[in-house]
């Protein structure tokens, strides 16, 4: 069953630019690469459900600057 998302439930693309400091066109960038936090295209509009930004947040969390646990740099 599909979830119908309520308005506190996500950010347009405006305001989730708005709110990580970036342009929209870098979110545009980042859909057309596939990077970025999942999004959702709704009647032609571009938003982006809370759930899935904090999920992105998450795994771009890193401990050290290192490249990779192998010990590679």
């Amino acid at each position: 069953m599909t979830e119908i998302l309520k308005r506190e439930d996500y950010l347009t693309e405006k305001e989730f630019a708005e709110a990580w400091g970036v342009k929209r066109n870098t979110l545009q960038k980042w859909r057309s690469q596939g990077v970025g936090p999942k999004h959702i295209k709704r009647v032609g509009r571009v938003i982006y459900r809370k759930d899935d930004i904090a999920e992105f947040e998450r795994s771009q969390t890193r401990q050290s600057t290192r490249l990779s646990d192998s010990g590679e740099q």
